[in-house]
């Protein structure tokens, strides 16, 4: 995904990432001047490989596991961060080995894993019907960026910027 957004100039950065607590996925495009094309092409990519139009390639299965594991032992890089975690997981309940163990079940995903969980919810991510769509971007932009989005979502519903958030009002 990032050969094809990034490196289009598409979006500065993009995103996905999980809330437990809540069930929500997200997907996020960050510094976007062409947000409608770089979503469409996030979506296009997705479709594609949940189709089997696109092969699942092992080595970027393999760069997510290394990615996913430095993410998670990141959060505990120096001591005050564990010390914060043992705190926490003694307060929440969690296994004081919670770490250990999610490593463990990180590395053993397989590629087969990967297929049946992207199935199953990547599917509903970019389907106006089972997910939410929400778009930031300046004011003057925003009848182009609807515009722009009604070419792969079927309803987009906008609300005007509150005057009290209006960074373009020239009111002092």
């Amino acid at each position: 995904m990032w050969r094809q957004i990034r490196t289009q100039g598409l979006a500065f950065n993009y995103d996905l990432r999980i809330h437990p607590g809540e069930g929500l996925l997200y997907f996020g495009l960050t510094k976007s001047t062409l947000v409608a094309a770089a979503y469409r092409e996030a979506m296009q990519i997705v479709q594609h490989y949940l189709a089997g139009e696109e092969e699942w390639e092992e080595e970027l299965i393999e760069a997510a596991h290394c990615s996913l594991l430095f993410e998670l032992l990141e959060k505990e890089k120096c001591t005050s961060d564990v010390a914060l975690w043992s705190l926490l997981t003694y307060h929440r309940g969690i296994d004081t080995s919670y770490t250990r163990k999610l490593l463990e079940k990180v590395a053993a995903v397989t590629l087969p894993d990967v297929i049946r969980v992207g199935k199953q919810y990547l599917s509903a991510l970019f389907d106006p019907a089972a997910s939410k769509l929400a778009i930031c971007c300046h004011p003057s932009k925003v009848e182009e960026t609807v515009n722009a989005f009604k070419e792969c979502v079927t309803l987009l519903p906008h609300w005007p910027t509150s005057p009290f958030f209006d960074i373009t009002d020239d009111r002092t």
